[in-house]
């Protein structure tokens, strides 16, 4: 099996280098999962137990999809 790797465009590095990952604060989740609701062919998640939630912007302030993982034990 060959891979082969393309570096980024200019154009292409200058959007990866301005975007932002961050958790959301609780009034941004309910956002995030109406969105979810919304858009998504399987709506939004009913989780169990702890999760953080996170969200990409670029550096125009554009939101990117959100999404939860659950912390690793003992944090």
């Amino acid at each position: 099996m060959s891979a082969t790797f393309r570096a980024p465009a200019a154009d292409e590095q200058a959007l990866l280098a301005s975007l932002q990952v961050r958790l959301l604060e609780p009034a941004e989740l309910v956002r995030c999962h109406q969105l979810l609701d919304q858009h998504h062919y399987l709506k939004s998640p009913k989780p169990v137990g702890e999760r953080l939630n996170y969200a990409v912007t670029d550096g125009q302030g554009h939101g990117w999809p959100c999404w939860s993982l659950r912390p690793p034990p003992g944090i």
